[in-house]
């Protein structure tokens, strides 16, 4: 499968500020074709911001964004739906006096006009495709708040978007709606690709993946074994988020080193003779790797001999290693004399 086809987006070094205010720092993000992924965060994570730079509501003060493999720039809404990017909000955007269908076709361009009749038909087979129980003819005045959201949701897959985001959005929906929701894109033939922005945990369970977020970067991933696995989810994080994944994800094993780190730039591996690294901006008090002498301040260039891509690759990788297993984390440090030496630590993988 060639890379447009096999990831759906990708997201590099993407930053976002707000005059002095972080929002996103650096962040590399992947979201595979077809996969559900659930983005992880406290409020003020930088995830909501993350995801209005792919809906065109923000624009990236500098980093790539590529759709289907192809380098784009997203200056408004309209230029994320041509790409087939359709994001549904928290907050209700619906005409009260109107029907449901009547709403989900609301402000289509360029489309042939239908009947009434016509138009219920097709919002009732989309509706059933997704496991959805609505009422095409029911008026928005006399829905429930999961209805309502159903709709929004409804709006987005009508117009053709196959990559979804769901900002929170499916926390309006009753657990029994929600869960029906997940299982049938998870059973459809041509399902859409799809990232969650959710503290629920149930909405979490049918992620293939969840990244964590956590001071506008990538903090940690959790991935599961299987597709069956979704009561035990596999995971590997840092000190900081620890307790919010133990507060959203039941009966979790937390595989992990206790390393916080960022990405450095191309320029400043040249500088330093490697080919990728990244740098180590803190280290989670009597963690395996603390215990092993990684310091706050040193540059990871390798993990068992292979150059370190991102974090995101580098939590990939601890996940296939068990508790009690060692890795090699090759680092540069900085000497009296201002030069970097590299030198081999062992760590041993714990797990909590």
């Amino acid at each position: 499968m060639g890379e447009a086809a096999q990831y759906a987006i990708k997201m590099h070094h993407v930053t976002k500020t707000f005059g002095k205010v972080v929002a996103n720092k650096n962040v590399d993000l992947e979201l595979k074709t077809g996969e559900i992924l659930a983005l992880l965060g406290e409020n003020g994570s930088g995830k909501t911001t993350l995801m209005n730079m792919l809906s065109g509501i923000y624009f990236p003060d500098y980093g790539e964004i590529y759709v289907k493999g192809k380098e784009v720039t997203i200056r408004s809404p309209k230029d994320s739906f041509t790409l087939g990017i359709g994001m549904i909000h928290q907050h209700f955007k619906l005409v009260d006096v109107l029907t449901a269908a009547e709403n989900i076709v609301l402000g289509l361009e360029g489309k042939t006009v239908l009947k009434r009749r016509e138009i219920n038909r097709k919002v009732a087979e989309l509706a059933q495709k997704y496991g959805f129980d609505l009422d095409p003819t029911k008026k928005v005045y006399n829905m429930s708040v999961s209805e309502k959201q159903t709709v929004e949701i409804l709006k987005v897959l009508y117009k053709g978007a196959d990559i979804l985001i769901l900002d929170d959005s499916a926390s309006a929906l009753d657990y029994a709606t929600d869960a029906a929701l997940r299982k049938s894109i998870r059973e459809m033939k041509d399902a859409p690709t799809l990232f969650i922005v959710s503290q629920r945990a149930a909405s979490l369970m049918h992620a293939d993946r969840i990244i964590v977020l956590d001071d506008g970067n990538v903090a940690g991933m959790i991935l599961k074994k299987n597709e069956n696995d979704g009561d035990n989810i596999h995971a590997v994080s840092i000190s900081q988020i620890l307790p919010l994944v133990e507060h959203l994800a039941n009966k979790e094993t937390i595989r992990y080193t206790g390393i916080y780190g960022t990405e450095i730039t191309q320029a400043q591996c040249r500088k330093l003779g490697i080919d990728q690294g990244l740098y180590v901006e803190r280290t989670q008090e009597e963690s395996p790797a603390m215990k092993a002498g990684i310091q706050c301040g040193d540059i990871i260039s390798k993990i068992d001999g292979t150059p370190t891509e991102s974090m995101q690759s580098y939590y990939t990788y601890l996940q296939t290693k068990k508790q009690g297993e060692n890795l090699t984390i090759t680092v540069l440090r900085k000497n009296s004399d201002g030069e970097y030496a590299e030198k081999d630590y062992k760590v041993t993988v714990g797990e909590r």
